[in-house]
């Protein structure tokens, strides 16, 4: 009997431990990473850098910018959001997850600004829409699809403002 209930109970606790473990979005962050740490323990200092607050919640002056991942969860500890940070600005990726799990948005950012691909999901998991950013406008393609996949609009953007043809599709 033990012989099955000692690995039946192994396996139990490796599964449940490794659904609490979060890779990270970039192999950049974790070499540049100094910890991860809940979003309402930072704080924005009076120069617009985010610092890691002290034990009493208040922002300590001498703490160096904060450099890691920040999570936010909701209430009930589902996370709501993953984003990445370096000397205490927004970079690289950040991840918003809609309450059952799935994403909502991912967006990357270089120094604080929009930088590259932005993607909002349904609620249901399909994507609505993709943006590019560049300097923190819209500069690229846009798109935007159907609930059932299909694509239904496609625009270059040039300093967020549409330029040339913009194509739309019916669902089917």
């Amino acid at each position: 009997m033990n012989n099955i209930i000692l690995p039946f109970f192994c396996c139990l606790l490796a599964c449940l431990f490794s659904s609490c473990i979060q890779s990270s979005p970039s192999a950049k962050v974790s070499q540049t990473r100094d910890k991860t740490v809940m979003l309402h323990w930072l704080d924005l200092d009076d120069n617009g850098i985010v610092r890691l607050t002290g034990n009493d919640g208040n922002l300590s002056k001498s703490s160096k910018p904060f450099s890691g991942e920040a999570i936010e969860t909701f209430e009930q500890s589902p996370t709501k959001s993953v984003s990445q940070w370096l000397e205490g600005i927004k970079h690289w990726t950040t991840t918003e997850y809609f309450y059952n799990g799935r994403k909502r948005r991912v967006i990357n950012y270089k120094n604080g600004i929009k930088n590259g691909i932005a993607e909002e999901y349904r609620i249901t998991g399909e994507l609505l829409r993709r943006e590019t950013y560049q300097d923190g406008k819209l500069n690229g393609p846009k798109s935007e699809w159907h609930p059932n996949g299909a694509k239904t609009l496609e625009v270059q953007m040039r300093n967020a403002k549409p330029h040339g043809e913009a194509l739309e599709w019916y669902p089917d």
